[in-house]
C-alpha cells in the first residue's frame, strides 16, 4: 500500500537527519561543531541540518493516509474511493524529500571523515617530525668514518665498528627519553586523543 510507503520512507529520512545532528553536534569532541573549519565565525553544514530537519517535517505531514480522506463521489455511486492516485502524487514528493535527505547525510559524512582524518594526520605529522629530529646525526660518527675512508681511501674497520656502537648507543638513549613521549602520544591514534 502506498501509504505505508509514505511512513517508511519518513522513518529512513527521520533517522538519517538525526544521524546528521549527531555527526553536527562534534561527536563528542572528536569532530568541529557543524563542521565548520573555524567553528565560532563560520556555520558550517547547520544550514544543510536546517534542510533536512525541514524535509523531515514535511514528509511527516505527507504521512498522513491519503486513504482516511475518501469522500464518495459520482452521485454516491461510487462511496469508497480508494485516493490511490493522491497516495501516489504524494509518494514522489516524499521519495523526493527522503533522496535529499539521504545525500546531505552522506555530504556530512564526507565532511566529517574529511575533519577526521585531516586531524590525524596533523597529529601523526607532529609525532613524526618529533621522532625523526631524534635521528637526525644519529650515525653521524659513521658518516664522518665512511666519509674519511672516501677522502683517503682508508678504512679503518675498528673505528667504524667503534663509531657504529657509540652511533646506536647515542639513538638507545634518544629512544629511551623519548619512548614515553612516544608512547603517551600513541592514544591519539586509538582514538583517546
Amino acid at each position: 500500500e502506498l501509504d505505508a510507503l509514505h511512513v517508511a520512507l519518513g522513518e529512513i529520512g527521520s533517522i538519517a537527519e538525526r544521524r546528521i545532528n549527531l555527526m553536527l553536534g562534534g561527536n563528542g569532541g572528536r569532530l568541529p561543531r557543524f563542521l565548520a573549519a573555524d567553528p565560532g565565525l563560520e556555520s558550517g553544514l547547520m544550514i544543510a541540518q536546517y534542510l533536512a530537519a525541514s524535509l523531515v517535517s514535511e514528509t511527516k505531514i505527507a504521512a498522513f493516509p491519503a486513504v482516511a480522506d475518501s469522500i464518495p463521489t459520482s452521485d454516491n455511486q461510487e462511496d469508497h474511493v480508494s485516493m490511490g492516485g493522491t497516495a501516489a502524487y504524494k509518494l514522489q514528493r516524499v521519495v523526493d524529500n527522503c533522496e535529499q535527505v539521504l545525500a546531505i547525510e552522506l555530504l556530512t559524512a564526507a565532511q566529517a571523515i574529511t575533519a577526521a582524518l585531516s586531524d590525524y594526520a596533523s597529529k601523526a605529522r607532529d609525532i613524526g617530525g618529533d621522532i625523526g629530529q631524534s635521528l637526525v646525526g644519529a650515525f653521524q660518527s659513521a658518516e664522518n668514518a665512511v666519509g674519511q675512508f672516501v677522502k683517503t681511501g682508508k678504512l679503518n674497520f675498528r673505528d667504524l665498528v667503534t663509531s657504529l656502537l657509540a652511533d646506536l648507543a647515542q639513538l638507545a638513549a634518544r629512544r629511551f627519553i623519548l619512548g614515553p613521549i612516544a608512547n603517551a602520544l600513541s592514544g591519539v591514534f586509538s582514538g583517546a586523543g
